[in-house]
């Protein structure tokens, strides 16, 4: 099969060299559309799968099958959004003023990520410019509930978490009680499925690439 399947990760800065969410997306339908290929499967791991999510909103038809991984559906309640918004102001806020081991040390700290690997990222590795935009355009905050939209397209979506994951295993359960996900998949590992269990991903990606 010509398959093809596309993250956020796999593109370059230079192919896609915006970061307001809506001129983001047309970058990435501006890519696939050059390449074109019998299968397209989009795969997000945490803020890539809400990017995946608003992108299937936007675009239902450009993608066959979506792989969300650590992905969270979006808040419902106006109050969790102003906090997850003023949160999110605060880690702008220490990027901004802290060094970069001090901001990474916070941010490896965080109670979501207790169970994961912690991974090296060196500073010039990253745009300081575009993790502030990204904090504040792409904040959970600043998303909607796309649950509803889950719920419609459950046949064409895997839904992966970590069992050592608890928030986004509780997640994942509530989706499925409620009948909005048909069934989700559990990997051994934490919040950073990339990271953490990458073989095990690997053969769920597989089976999807084969159905």
């Amino acid at each position: 099969k010509n398959d093809h399947i596309a993250s956020p990760s796999y593109f370059s800065d230079e192919a896609f060299p915006h970061l307001i969410l809506d001129s983001f997306i047309q970058d990435i339908e501006n890519h696939i559309e050059l390449h074109l290929c019998q299968q397209k499967i989009f795969v997000g791991y945490s803020l890539g799968g809400r990017i995946g999510l608003r992108l299937l909103e936007a675009r239902p038809e450009l993608f066959d099958h979506y792989i969300f991984i650590s992905t969270h559906p979006g808040l419902s309640d106006r109050g969790d959004k102003e906090s997850r918004r003023a949160s999110d102001q605060k880690w702008i806020d220490r990027l901004q003023d802290s060094s970069w081991s001090d901001f990474l040390f916070q941010w490896n700290n965080q109670s979501v990520l207790k169970n994961s690997s912690v991974t090296e990222r060196p500073e010039a590795s990253y745009k300081k410019d575009r993790l502030v935009t990204a904090l504040s355009d792409y904040s959970l905050g600043q998303q909607k509930d796309y649950s509803y939209l889950v719920a419609k397209n459950q046949e064409r979506i895997t839904w992966i978490v970590g069992n050592q994951d608890e928030k986004f295993l509780k997640l994942a359960e509530d989706l499925k009680q409620k009948k909005i996900l048909l069934d989700y998949e559990r990997i051994l590992s934490g919040h950073r499925i990339i990271f953490d269990n990458p073989q095990e991903l690997s053969k769920i990606m597989e089976s999807v690439l084969s159905a």
